[in-house]
């Protein structure tokens, strides 16, 4: 399949990007090492996590991901929102902060 991605890369004039290209496995033999896989001459790396569409993907057994960037980010705005609200502001104004800031952060995980 990758050398007919590099037939019609070449019809196209187009060259793939193998520094920016990676392979994951996932599956019983996820963690089998494998022969390299090369595209446009040069070897894609087999990587062991990777992001897609702001999404970490892990290598498994099974379809695995990782949100715990996702967790962390959410904690940072909360912890920046609740940290600023013992200056006077009134509850109200706190938890409509932090449903606009924090909850959409959530919602990527959806």
């Amino acid at each position: 399949m990758l050398d007919l991605c590099d037939v019609f890369s070449a019809d196209l004039d187009v060259r793939f990007n193998t520094t920016k290209s990676v392979a994951m496995r996932i599956g019983p033999r996820y963690d089998a090492v494998c022969a390299d896989l090369t595209l446009s001459g040069g070897i894609i790396q087999y990587v062991q996590s990777l992001k897609y569409l702001g999404v970490c993907i892990k290598a498994n057994r099974t379809f695995v991901c990782n949100f715990d960037h996702v967790k962390a980010k959410f904690y940072r705005a909360f912890n920046c929102i609740y940290a600023k609200s013992f200056a006077g502001n009134s509850e109200l104004i706190t938890i409509e902060l932090l449903r606009s800031c924090c909850l959409p952060i959530l919602a990527v995980c959806n």
